[in-house]
């Protein structure tokens, strides 16, 4: 399908939407074991790959092309007895392709990840690749925004697992960390919110102050995109980057690992049911594909 080539202009234009429409389900309010978290959140995470096509072919097979076959439904008693499929490639200097995690949120396929994973040159290819080795075009980015390092993408039709989306958690709160870390797919760390800093983006075109969430919870390069899972199985942010702070005189290291909180994810999101005004509608239709100076879509809808 040509349509899932995302031609330079078009990757461009979708990296720079800043407000999606979309309707999401509710967060889960039963308390979940590890293993049962893990096996939600294993179904739900991508590995994604960005690549031109013809660095895709060589090293996959073309998604639109492969052979469908049964699956057997993995037994969620027994997570951990699962090996993962996925063979990350060792692409050579030069070749068009880079790696991160996604998540699935809603049962239509809507996903989450970095706005840095998405960062490639196009033409290009996206496809997330499921824990059991079936990959999934992405066919649409629904918005992004650099500063904060979220994107909204859209696979192909179908019916997928997803992880609930639930707004921010306390600092203090336990959490789960679901990624697939340079070769070390589905792995899973368990750790509490640290705290919430707020930083000042560099990348910003105006001087913009962020919320980020920090965790103690391991990731590495590779876990770019990967979900914060709360006790319940739900998404309460996404991993974004680490800062070592080193003391070489003492010997220490430490690493402020941060993270986008889930009110940033939902603040890109807004649900049909909001729209009920045709200033409403007027702004979305403003929103969707353009870049608004820097606003957020709630500053745009006010000031409409």
């Amino acid at each position: 399908d040509a349509g899932h080539i995302f031609s330079k202009k078009d990757y461009t234009q979708q990296l720079q939407r800043i407000v999606a429409s979309h309707k999401l389900p509710t967060y889960s309010e039963k308390e979940l074991s590890g293993p049962e978290i893990y096996a939600r959140a294993a179904k739900a995470t991508l590995t994604l790959l960005v690549a031109d096509e013809k660095s895709l072919r060589k090293h996959f097979i073309d998604p639109e092309d492969e052979e469908e076959e049964e699956e057997e439904e993995p037994d969620e008693t027994s997570p951990l007895r699962r090996t993962s499929p996925i063979k990350k490639p060792q692409p050579k200097k030069g070749e068009g392709i880079s790696f991160g995690t996604a998540f699935i949120i809603s049962e239509d396929g809507i996903g989450v990840t970095n706005y840095h994973v998405l960062e490639h040159v196009a033409p290009c290819i996206v496809v997330g690749v499921d824990s059991y080795g079936k990959a999934h075009r992405v066919v649409e980015i629904l918005a992004a925004d650099k500063d904060t390092d979220i994107a909204v993408f859209r696979l192909a039709p179908g019916s997928y697992p997803y992880l609930p989306i639930r707004k921010d958690l306390p600092a203090g709160s336990p959490i789960y960390v679901f990624s697939h870390p340079g070769k070390n797919t589905n792995t899973f760390c368990a750790g509490v919110i640290t705290r919430y800093a707020v930083l000042t983006s560099a990348k910003a075109r105006k001087e913009r102050k962020i919320t980020w969430m920090s965790i103690d919870a391991v990731f590495a390069p590779g876990s770019s995109g990967g979900a914060i899972l709360d006790t319940r199985g739900n998404a309460v942010g996404v991993v974004s980057f680490g800062v070592v702070i080193r003391r070489e005189a003492q010997g220490m290291a430490f690493t402020s690992r941060y993270c986008v909180p889930a009110g940033m994810i939902l603040r890109l999101i807004i649900p049909p049911d909001e729209l009920q005004t045709p200033s409403d509608q007027f702004s979305l239709g403003t929103m969707i594909g353009m870049n608004q100076d820097g606003k957020t879509p709630q500053e745009v809808r006010q000031n409409s």
